[in-house]
């Protein structure tokens, strides 16, 4: 028994181990409107990654930090102040 939860753990490690963040491909893009706002201010997000807006992505910014966006008619969306 431990034997198989030694290789289970092997295993698992592995899978995590292996794991690599997603990469852009040619129809990526980020989009916040206002262009240019003030400290404070709510701004939107509206994201594209290639054929996976149906499931929920997060961007990172200096200015914002990380948000998570959410499907939304085609596109994936969220707002921050």
């Amino acid at each position: 028994m431990s034997a198989a939860l030694s290789v289970l753990g092997l295993v698992a490690a592995f899978v995590l181990i292996g794991v690599s963040p997603a990469r852009a491909g040619e129809n990526v893009f980020v989009e916040v409107t206002p262009n240019s706002a003030q400290a404070g201010t709510r701004v939107s997000i509206r994201a594209s990654c290639d054929n996976n807006n149906d499931r929920q992505a997060q961007v990172n910014s200096d200015a914002f930090g990380r948000v998570v966006l959410r499907p939304s008619n085609g596109f994936l969306t969220g707002a921050v102040t």
